[in-house]
């Protein structure tokens, strides 16, 4: 049984990008040869992401977390995906009208910016350099099937919106009127870039969903101190936040830093393995 300070712990979630993968996106054989044991002992082992989970599907299909947990968190906390069913998704989107308001404030401050529409299988680029990057092969489209020119007419509830600033003025501007948009959640990634969901949307707020399905479903008995969390971001202050045992890597942001449990070393230095070899004795 693993246990921190008499907690068992029964679900281990990881978000992905600078912490279950190295920097060079590779998932470490260390890393994933714990995180397999831990799902043999019966602990569950899930994915919470910025990242639509089409978008991170092949470290899904090597955890197998399809055929144990079954459930992960992707769009910052918009989905919560039911790989084997995909009808039970759950998700919480950015409403049109929203979206408008956003996407008319990016233009007036002539941001680059992508989007992820319900029930439509395009990446919409709006900005002509991030549109060359994007139709270059094998470039990184979130698990989307091709990229498409942003188009109005095309603008449906949103499942996220990433945003990218050509100087720190506009970065401050568009991020302070944003505020007044209700329907929407804004979290940092650069200092010159934003991800943006749905209002009342975030990590946190996924791992809430993942445990009620998992004791619905499974009758886990998961409680908020029986969850071990990972992340590096912005993005992951949420989870850290709510958890008893959230951890931050050791590359993270000193921000992040500040609400975790414990920092482990980084996503390149197998901190998810040092951690729980640390605990799990």
């Amino acid at each position: 049984m693993f246990k921190i300070n008499n907690d068992e712990i029964k679900l281990i979630v990881c978000d992905v990008d600078g912490t279950l993968i190295t920097d060079n996106q590779d998932l470490q054989d260390e890393v994933k040869e714990i995180l397999q044991k831990a799902t043999k002992n019966n602990i569950y082992v899930s994915i919470a992401s910025g990242r639509m989970p089409k978008g991170f599907a092949k470290f899904s299909e090597i955890l197998d977390i399809k055929n144990h947990a079954k459930y992960v968190i992707g769009a910052n906390g918009a989905i919560v995906d039911n790989l084997i069913e995909p009808s039970k998704q759950y998700k919480h989107l950015i409403p049109k009208d929203d979206a408008i308001k956003v996407f008319q404030l990016l233009d007036a401050q002539n941001f680059d910016y992508s989007a992820i529409f319900y029930n439509d299988p395009y990446f919409y680029a709006k900005g002509h350099d991030l549109f060359l990057r994007k139709i270059e092969e094998d470039a990184y489209i979130d698990g989307q099937i091709d990229v498409r020119a942003f188009d109005y007419s095309k603008i449906n509830d949103t499942y996220k919106i990433i945003a990218r600033a050509k100087d720190q003025e506009t970065y401050d501007i568009v991020g302070k009127a944003l505020k007044d948009i209700w329907g929407v959640h804004v979290e940092v990634i650069t200092n010159r870039a934003y991800d943006i969901v749905a209002g009342g949307v975030n990590k946190g707020t996924g791992v809430i969903h993942l445990i009620h399905n998992l004791n619905k479903e499974f009758n886990a008995d998961i409680k908020l101190e029986n969850v071990l969390y990972f992340g590096d971001g912005h993005n992951d202050i949420s989870a850290l936040k709510l958890l008893k045992y959230g951890v931050a890597m050791g590359n993270a942001y000193d921000e992040v830093k500040k609400h975790a449990f414990e920092v482990t070393t980084s996503n390149n230095d197998y901190g998810i393995r040092r951690f729980i070899d640390k605990y799990w004795k």
